[in-house]
C-alpha cells in the first residue's frame, strides 16, 4: 500500500505545482489556453487527492455508525467535483468566445510557451512513474490515474503547439480556439464522472456481464436447488451481492454453508476487487412470499 499512496501523493503535488504555475502565468499573460489548462490541472489535483484519500482509507473497516463503510463519499465527491469542473469549463468557453469576437493581444507569449513546455515534461515523467507503480502493484486506482494523465499529455501538447503558433504568426485567435477545445474536453470528461457518482448513490446494479456470471456460478452449483432475490450494487471499490439460496429441507447446516462458501469464492474470482457477499439460506423456495422488490 505504501507505493500506491506515494504515487498518489506525487501525482497530487505535481498537479498542485502545475495549477499554481499555470494560473500565475495565465493571468499575467492573459493566455486563455493556459488558464484552461490550469483548470484541467485542477481537475487532476482533485482526482489525485481523492485517489490518495481512497487508498488511505480503503483498509478501514465499517463501524457502528457506518455499517457499510463510507464508500458513498466517493460518489458524492464525484458529483460535486464534476459540477465544479463543468462550471469552470463553461466560464472558460464563454471567455474564449468573447476573445474571438473582440481580439485581445497576448503578453509575454514566450513565458506562457515555456510554462506549457515545463508542464508537458512534468506530465511525461509523472506518467512514466505512475506506469511503473501500476505495473509493480497492479493497483486499479493507479492504473486509472495513468490513463487520466496520458489524456493530459494530448491536451498539453495541443496547447503548446497553439502557443508556438501564436508566437510565430501573431494570430491570437488560435489561443481562444484551443481554449474552447480544452474546455470542451473538460465538459466531456466530467459527464462520466457525474454519471458514475449518481449511479453509485442510486445503488445501480453491477454490470450485466458480472451479474450474468454470478447467475451462471449459482446455476452450475449441483448442491443448490435455486436462488432468488439476487441484488447487486457497488460502493467505492466494494461490490455488494445479496441473494437467497434455496436448498433441500434435509440438508445439514454445515453442508449448506460449505456450498455457500464455494459459491462466494467463485464470485470473488470474477474481478480483483473487494466483495461483500450476503447469502440467505432457505429450506424451500419462498420467493413468492418475499416483498415485491425488483429483481435483476
Amino acid at each position: 500500500m505504501f507505493h500506491q499512496r506515494t504515487a498518489a501523493m506525487v501525482a497530487s503535488v505535481t498537479a498542485l505545482v502545475l495549477v499554481t504555475l499555470k494560473l500565475g502565468v495565465g493571468f499575467a499573460t492573459g493566455t486563455l489556453s493556459l488558464l484552461a489548462s490550469a483548470a484541467d490541472s485542477a481537475f487532476d489535483l482533485i482526482i489525485s487527492l481523492f485517489n490518495y484519500l481512497v487508498l488511505k482509507t480503503s483498509d478501514k473497516p465499517s463501524d457502528e455508525d457506518y455499517n457499510y463503510g463510507r464508500g458513498k463519499l466517493e460518489a458524492l465527491a464525484s458529483i460535486v467535483e464534476g459540477l465544479i469542473i463543468f462550471a469552470s469549463a463553461l466560464v472558460i468557453m464563454v471567455s474564449a468566445i468573447k476573445r474571438l469576437i473582440v481580439a485581445t493581444p497576448l503578453q509575454q507569449v514566450d513565458i506562457a510557451t515555456w510554462t506549457m513546455g515545463f508542464s508537458l515534461a512534468a506530465t511525461v515523467f509523472l506518467v512514466l512513474y505512475l506506469n511503473h507503480v501500476a505495473k509493480l502493484t497492479k493497483n486499479m486506482v493507479i492504473e486509472a490515474d495513468v490513463l487520466h494523465y496520458k489524456a493530459d499529455l494530448l491536451s498539453n501538447s495541443g496547447i503548446l503547439i497553439a502557443l508556438v503558433a501564436v508566437q510565430y504568426t501573431g494570430w491570437t485567435s488560435i489561443d481562444a480556439i484551443v481554449s474552447i477545445g480544452v474546455a470542451g474536453y473538460l465538459v466531456y470528461a466530467t459527464i462520466p464522472l457525474i454519471r458514475k457518482g449518481f449511479h453509485m448513490i442510486m445503488d445501480r446494479a453491477l454490470s450485466p456481464d458480472i451479474v450474468q456470471t454470478i447467475r451462471e456460478i449459482m446455476e452450475s452449483e449441483p448442491g443448490l436447488n435455486s436462488f432468488h432475490e439476487l441484488r447487486t450494487r457497488q460502493s467505492a471499490g466494494i461490490h455488494f451481492v445479496d441473494v437467497h439460496l434455496v436448498f433441500t429441507r434435509t440438508i445439514s447446516l454445515l453442508d449448506a454453508h460449505t456450498i455457500a462458501d464455494r459459491i462466494a469464492a467463485k464470485i470473488r474470482e470474477i474481478s480483483n476487487c473487494r466483495w461483500m457477499i450476503n447469502m440467505h439460506m432457505d429450506p424451500t423456495d419462498d420467493s413468492k412470499k418475499e416483498s415485491n422488490l425488483t429483481k435483476i
